[in-house]
């Protein structure tokens, strides 16, 4: 078979020039650039100690478990060796209580680690108590953690609704200014607005929609500023208006830019 070592030599200087790249099922293929790592978050630290904290004292709790587990099986062993021996007594009399029968030697080794393990049990009971109790205080705030870690992200969208709050006050009180200075088209039509009143919404308790002066209010109040920023609108419309009176071809931009921007 002959080589075709251009084609080699053309794969060999891929390679060369290009050397982040595989080679996969006979298709050569760049490597995918990999993805910057995300910023961590203080409150995801937080999260994540608390995470890690919750998942040593949960292994307290199981490991505290199993030795109140074992050391009450082994009670449970010596009061059953002490039962073996009595019936023992019963079937076979004195002769059963011979320091070197099977029976006594297993009796006594019994009783022994029974005495040892009851003598422990209070010791363990009271650890694995503790150990709960701590499994149980970490696992509430490990849920503080992760709701704080949400609610920072909350507040990006309080953020938002602050913004479109503002923008509507704003833009109230521009359809405000502009009505007086654009009259009904029909001698009974209806003014561009009807009322100049103050208007609420709902505040939430997040940073972003926390008076700055503190406090805690339920509602947003805005109320239309008929004596600062309403008359300038009501002005430049009406000199539109003026304008396009006086020529049809009027550039109105210079006057009415800045509220329909």
């Amino acid at each position: 078979m002959a080589w075709d070592f251009g084609l080699i030599m053309n794969i060999l200087g891929v390679f060369h020039m290009k050397p982040k790249m595989n080679v996969i099922e006979g298709a050569i293929v760049e490597d995918a650039p990999a993805k910057p790592a995300k910023a961590e978050t203080v409150e995801r630290r937080i999260l994540r100690d608390f995470a890690d904290r919750l998942n040593a004292a949960r292994q307290r709790v199981s490991e505290s478990a199993e030795t109140v587990a074992r050391l009450e099986a082994i009670v449970q062993e010596g009061e059953r060796a002490s039962d073996v021996l009595q019936t023992s007594i019963e079937r076979d009399g004195l002769e059963a209580l011979d320091a070197d029968s099977p029976a006594m030697r297993a009796t006594i080794a019994a009783e022994v680690r029974s005495r040892t393990a009851e003598r422990a049990l209070p010791g363990a009971r009271a650890a694995a108590e503790t150990a709960k109790a701590d499994a149980m205080r970490l696992d509430g705030e490990r849920n503080i953690a992760a709701t704080n870690a949400l609610r920072v992200q909350a507040d990006r969208v309080a953020a938002r609704y602050m913004r479109a709050w503002r923008e509507l006050c704003d833009l109230h009180d521009r359809l405000l200014g502009l009505s007086p200075a654009l009259p009904p088209l029909t001698r009974m039509g209806e003014a561009i607005h009807n009322l100049t009143v103050p208007f609420e919404v709902p505040r939430f308790n997040l940073p972003s929609t926390t008076p700055g002066g503190g406090g805690y209010s339920p509602s947003f109040r805005h109320i239309p500023s008929v004596d600062y920023s309403i008359p300038p609108v009501t002005a430049r419309w009406s000199r539109a208006l003026d304008c396009l009176l006086d020529d049809p071809d009027a550039d109105i931009s210079d006057l009415i830019a800045e509220d329909i921007a």
